[in-house]
């Protein structure tokens, strides 16, 4: 907590320091040539401004705080506009579901996850537009398919992996719900895919004349319906996920420390 002077708008971290420099402000704004480039915060010494650079947290950090902030204020004025559609007689519930939505937001945003469309819908027109026969038979399923429904619309991933052995990936729905995917899971979504089927029996039919591209098919047809090779698949993009580590710790930035 901090103790603003109204009067030089210079911060203090007691209130005690706070009634000492009433006694001799003088009521105009600190003006210091000890900033910090990173943070921007200032400094009324060289030497505070030297002890706090041995602990500052990068400008890089400041601005992934900045978007997790904005990630969490979009999610809350999503759920605002939920909240207002219900009628008076799900109240109840209403503050069921609000209790729950929150934690979602509390647990998971500064991850970095965003809501998503996951239904089979979705992950249909991405197959009509990304499972192209080059990419079928250079084994792009996941990497052209898989990658982009667990992203948002600038192609971000944002799904978080919490479970590497097993490929557990935890996204949140469109509704401000926890999903949890797997190998399997993903997997019957190419299943119940008529698109994705139709294609690839096409595809078959096509690689006949190519005698060359039999093992690729064969791999490819085994990351659509093995779980085992599915996860493989995954695990050579795993970088790409979201970790629980990289999450973003809350930091409060001040005009100018004692």
């Amino acid at each position: 907590m901090s103790f603003t002077c109204k009067d030089c708008i210079k911060n203090f971290q007691s209130k005690y320091n706070l009634e000492r420099h009433a006694s001799s402000c003088k009521g105009k704004p600190i003006i210091t040539d000890f900033k910090c480039n990173n943070c921007l915060k200032l400094y009324s010494t060289k030497w505070t401004l030297q002890k706090h650079k041995n602990s500052c947290k990068s400008k890089d950090d400041k601005i992934e705080l900045l978007e997790a902030k904005l990630t969490i204020e979009r999610l809350e004025n999503q759920l605002l506009k939920q909240n207002n559609s219900k009628t008076i007689n799900s109240h109840n519930t209403s503050n069921s579901n609000n209790i729950t939505t929150n934690n979602i937001i509390n647990n998971y945003s500064f991850y970095g996850m965003e809501p998503l469309d996951l239904s089979q819908k979705r992950f249909d027109s991405i197959v009509e537009d990304k499972y192209t026969y080059e990419n079928y038979i250079k084994l792009k399923l996941v990497s052209e398919v898989i990658l982009k429904f667990l992203s948002n619309d600038q192609d971000k991933l944002v799904a978080l992996l919490t479970d590497y052995n097993r490929m557990k990936i935890k996204c949140i729905n469109d509704k401000l719900e926890v999903e949890t995917h797997d190998p399997e899971s993903l997997i019957n979504f190419c299943r119940k895919s008529k698109i994705m089927n139709d294609k690839v029996k096409e595809y078959i039919d096509k690689a006949i004349n190519e005698p060359d591209k039999n093992e690729e098919i064969s791999r490819e047809n085994c990351i659509r319906t093995e779980p085992k090779v599915m996860a493989s698949s995954l695990k050579s993009h795993r970088n790409k996920f979201l970790y629980k580590k990289k999450k973003v710790e809350e930091a409060s930035i001040k005009f100018i420390e004692e």
